[in-house]
């Protein structure tokens, strides 16, 4: 279960860090991030299916909850 926590706070923060750099303009860390985006994204596209419990679903978007936090907190502190 940690590991299915774990990617879906990874594929948000990553995406909650690249909305915040496009609306800042910020194309370097905008590039960096949607790069990480699509490279996560491949790798968990064949894993989300893999447990289809109502547990899985509440941990995986518990870890997104978190992975939005993330993201803004960690976009405030790159872009300042």
């Amino acid at each position: 279960m940690l590991r299915l926590f774990l990617r879906g706070w990874l594929i948000v923060t990553l995406t909650a860090t690249n909305v915040a750099f496009i609306a800042a303009h910020a194309y370097p860390l905008a590039f960096v991030t949607g790069f990480g985006i699509s490279f996560v994204w491949y790798g968990n596209a064949g894993k989300a299916s893999d447990d289809r419990s109502r547990l899985a679903h509440v941990v995986y978007a518990s870890g997104a909850a978190c992975g939005t936090a993330t993201g803004m907190w960690l976009a405030s502190l790159l872009r300042s």
